[in-house]
């Protein structure tokens, strides 16, 4: 089982004054998000979501994992998904841009748009970067 590690009290409050998030808020989430998870099951224990079964494809399979943890109230996600490699994720850390990234993660500033791309529709567009927000990394899929 792999484990992803998030920021707690960041990212998407779906719960009203921090109540805990639930498995039906997270579906209704990737729902939202246009995300198939179909053949994905979803559990949680206090700040743990776990994700098992079966991803349709890898691009899938990375940005629900992203799209859950970037949740407020969930600080790790386990998953265990059949037909997938380990994802090439990315923390922000204070000051980062996309130019910044894209430059120590891809060697080229100009791969800022293609990080953008990378994470929609979990990022939307003009949305902004802050300190601990999880990222993936484009890899040509």
């Amino acid at each position: 089982m792999r484990r992803w590690s998030f920021i707690k009290r960041k990212g998407r409050a779906l719960c009203a004054a921090g109540g805990p998030v639930t498995c039906d808020a997270l579906r209704a989430l990737l729902a939202e998000l246009g995300l198939q998870a179909a053949g994905l099951d979803l559990s949680i224990a206090g700040d743990r979501v776990v994700v098992t079964g079966a991803a349709a494809d890898q691009e899938t399979f990375e940005k629900v994992i992203l799209a859950v943890g970037n949740v407020q109230g969930v600080a790790v996600v386990d998953e265990d998904v059949d037909g997938v490699r380990d994802a090439e994720l990315y923390t922000v850390v204070p000051g980062d841009t996309l130019a910044a990234i894209a430059t120590a993660q891809l060697g080229d500033a100009s791969l800022g748009a293609a990080i953008l791309a990378a994470n929609d529709p979990v990022l939307p567009q003009g949305a902004a970067l802050y300190p601990g927000l999880v990222l993936r990394l484009p890899q040509g899929d």
